[in-house]
């Protein structure tokens, strides 16, 4: 869906995104936007879709924002994501008449021990204390937290995920700058498990990104990439991309949607900005970013004349 934050930044929200792009400050701000606007921490956001403004109750927010934030969720405090898991088990075993059921068993004892202290040595009587909170059962948890932040985000992501076949709601996962904290392997394996979680649940997930090459540039994922440089890019399905990138390069040629996709890969976080790391990639960044009116000349020798003439070629 397209969001729009604060009337004029848009960008497409999906049930897998991934936000790229060299511009780490703008991309902080749109997430924070976000995060807080669901929050209902900043007043003076506004999120709208199509228009209309979108209630701060629409998702319930997850956020990760380093590898430090992530055991956090995982020790035993009151404000944790295992605690309050441990917790909805607990309700589920309906312990409070597990608890009373004891308990007017135990107040049957004193009241005869009470009766026996009462004939055998004078007005003497004592009280006990039994039924306790559900809160207070609970007193130590042991987690074995894997040093492999791959691995924990995995665990992280089914808790939540537990979480939410307890309470289902429309959840929304933030994790920031995941290519510092996992390498490419272990993020492809990831956004394919997320992938199918999305598919199965209301459970959203999005990805900030800014390493290159490290974006997923995938069919099924196009529409949840959105670059972040001096301008806000969103893409449509592939085969519009496809269609718009063999219409307007600079010779005839078709391409795969193999090879679309690995050149976007490889173009995907300069796209709008003042760098691009290939030949492809820079013809690709140029028609792109020639399509949002911005120009950029930029010089390589070892291409082919046209190719040349096209990236020297004013827009």
């Amino acid at each position: 869906m397209k969001i729009t934050i604060k009337e004029n930044e848009e960008l497409n929200l999906a049930p897998v995104t991934q936000l790229c792009g060299m511009n780490v400050l703008k991309k902080k701000e749109l997430l924070d936007a976000i995060i807080n606007y669901f929050l209902d921490k900043d007043l003076n956001c506004d999120i709208r879709v199509g228009g209309e403004a979108v209630g701060k109750d629409y998702f319930t927010i997850h956020h990760v924002k380093d590898e430090r934030d992530l055991p956090a969720e995982f020790a035993f405090s009151k404000n944790s994501m295992i605690y309050k898991t441990v917790l909805d088990y607990i309700h589920q075993f309906e312990t409070e008449k597990m608890m009373e059921q004891i308990d007017n068993q135990y107040a049957k004892v004193f009241q005869e021990i009470n009766h026996r202290l009462s004939e055998n040595i004078g007005k003497v009587s004592v009280e006990y204390d039994l039924i306790k909170k559900n809160e207070e059962l609970i007193k130590k948890c042991e987690v074995n937290i894997p040093e492999d932040n791959g691995e924990l985000l995995i665990i992280y992501i089914n808790l939540i995920l537990e979480q939410n076949r307890i309470t289902p709601e429309k959840r929304l996962i933030i994790i920031e700058n995941v290519d510092f904290m996992i390498e490419r392997p272990r993020y492809l394996q990831l956004i394919d498990y997320c992938n199918e979680i999305a598919k199965e649940s209301d459970i959203w997930f999005l990805f900030s990104v800014s390493i290159p090459g490290f974006g997923v540039v995938r069919e099924e994922l196009m529409d949840g990439i959105t670059v972040v440089n001096d301008v806000i890019y969103s893409f449509d399905e592939v085969s519009y991309v496809k269609a718009f990138i063999e219409e307007n390069y600079p010779i005839y040629k078709e391409f795969s949607k193999t090879e679309v996709m690995d050149a976007l890969r490889e173009c995907l976080h300069s796209l709008g900005s003042v760098y691009a790391p290939s030949v492809t990639g820079m013809v690709y960044d140029k028609m792109i970013s020639g399509s949002m009116g911005i120009y950029k000349k930029i010089k390589k020798e070892d291409i082919k004349s046209a190719e040349i003439a096209y990236l020297n070629e004013k827009i």
